[in-house]
């Protein structure tokens, strides 16, 4: 009989990635039967009659991504279900001025301490990273890395590209990258200034689009934020992923998932030296400063042969990641 397994998650961005994928991807194996819900990221114990409605003796397993209630992890386990706890940032480490310190980090210990229980009860930890690997071992000695990856099963858009007569420089991302996207910003406005050509493509938050207001209107575009499914087509403006993150020790921490995007849509990237980034090497460039950004924006501005060899080789890896290859140990995570 095929197993039927729970996914749970928080309803944010994680899910698609994280729960989303595998699950169709399992799914279309005949490995499981996959139900998928959501309980919040905050206050997940009031969620505890949507596990009741979906957990039942044909459950043999629970995928609970990012979860903050031990109250639900410990009914699941009382059903008899495995659980797996997903986890893809690192919350102790979340900086003061990001937004969600106050919610998910430091700032609010009791998060904090539900998430190490939900950790501890835990039959086996999937992370996506070495570092958040090493958090959690003290915790929980069955701790596995699925790195993030994507689907082309997903969308028909994956690697298209629509005509252009201008080179698009593209960053997307939510309102949590504000101080990042700061790195870029300036070398972003010097070379647009510079290279008429240049285009700055900014996805999913307006604000972020307002900071170029001394860019004419000619070379920016703003994109609405989309569902992820739709997500691969708004790719289809980029000619090169930007990818700016503050050196601090919780963008460390994070995965490489913008670089699995630019890959997976065929095209190099401008990225900051995070340890997971710089695996990448010769997909992209890994500038240190403001000079650094200037130089490699404006270097994949005029060389349309650096582009593409880039992007080969970042695509080539980017494969590597495709859900056929990860769904193997997603099946292992949770199945054995």
């Amino acid at each position: 009989m095929i197993p039927k397994v729970l996914f749970l998650g928080t309803g944010g961005v994680s899910d698609a990635v994280r729960l989303d994928l595998p699950a169709k991807e399992l799914s279309r194996r005949g490995s499981l039967i996959p139900v998928l819900k959501g309980v919040g990221e905050m206050h997940q114990h009031e969620r505890l009659q949507t596990v009741l409605n979906n957990i039942d003796e044909e459950t043999s397993a629970c995928v609970f991504s990012r979860p903050s209630s031990s109250a639900l992890c410990e009914v699941i386990k009382r059903n008899g279900a495995f659980l797996v706890v997903d986890v893809d940032d690192d919350f102790h480490s979340i900086p003061r001025h990001h937004v969600a310190w106050k919610w998910m980090g430091p700032g609010n210990p009791e998060f904090l301490s539900e998430l190490e229980e939900c950790i501890r009860i835990a039959d086996r930890v999937t992370v996506t990273t070495k570092a958040l690997r090493e958090r959690w071992l003290p915790v929980n000695k069955d701790v596995v890395i699925i790195p993030n990856g994507w689907s082309k099963r997903s969308s028909q858009f994956w690697g298209k590209k629509y005509q252009r007569d201008t080179i698009n420089f593209g960053w997307g991302g939510t309102i949590t990258h504000r101080e990042d996207f700061q790195i870029a910003l300036s070398a972003l406005i010097r070379s647009a200034s510079k290279n008429r050509n240049i285009k700055i493509v900014i996805a999913s938050d307006p604000k972020i689009y307002s900071y170029l207001r001394k860019v004419p209107e000619k070379q920016k575009l703003f994109i609405p934020m989309v569902p992820y499914d739709i997500y691969p087509h708004t790719l289809c403006y980029f000619d090169v992923m930007l990818a700016p993150l503050v050196l601090d020790e919780f963008n460390q921490h994070k995965s490489d998932i913008k670089l699995v995007d630019a890959g997976a849509s065929r095209i190099p990237f401008i990225a900051s030296p995070t340890y997971e980034y710089v695996q990448w090497s010769m997909s992209g460039f890994f500038p240190k400063n403001t000079e650094e950004w200037y130089w490699a924006i404006l270097e994949l501005a005029e060389f349309h042969e650096l582009r593409n060899s880039m992007a080969a080789h970042c695509n080539q890896i980017a494969n590597t990641r495709e859900m056929e290859i990860l769904g193997e140990y997603w099946r292992r995570a949770i199945l054995e």
